[in-house]
Formats: structure tokens, sequence, C-alpha cells
């Protein structure tokens, strides 16, 4: 997919993401969402990490887990507003 700069403000960790898929659902605590946009994203605080993020429309990320180093797993369980 193609290369996107997810977080570029001065004194904040620089974010590389890549779109790998824009269809597909997620089953999370909060409900199955549908029409996602999944990418793959990198920081160059730290070389070799890659983190997996799903995001819902209207929504926002709906999942984020990592895939290198420790498994770190975040999922949705409810929205507010």
């Amino acid at each position: 997919g193609k290369l996107h700069r997810t977080t570029n403000i001065l004194g904040c960790a620089r974010r590389r993401g890549w779109v790998v898929a824009t269809t597909g659902s997620v089953r999370v605590p909060y409900g199955n969402v549908r029409n996602v946009l999944t990418t793959l994203e990198a920081t160059q605080i730290e070389p070799g990490a890659y983190d997996q993020k799903v995001y819902g429309t209207g929504i926002g990320i709906v999942s984020e887990q990592s895939l290198t180093g420790p498994n770190e797993v975040a999922k949705l369980v409810s929205v507010t507003g």
C-alpha cells in the first residue's frame, strides 16, 4: 500500500503507516465493525517494531496489535458521546 505519515509533530514520535486493506470486518468487545481500514505502522524510535491498526468509519481505531516484540493488544469496548 501507499506510505502515509501518521504523526509528524515536533517533539513526538514520527510514525509511518501503510494501508494494507480497505475492506473487511473485525469483532471487538464493542461489536462487529464492518468496512474497516487496516494499516501497518512503524516508528523511527523503535526500528523494526510494527503495529497493525484497524479503523472503523466514524469511530476511529477499533483494534491495535503489536506484530513484533511483546504481545500488546487493544480492542474497542465502548463508544460514548
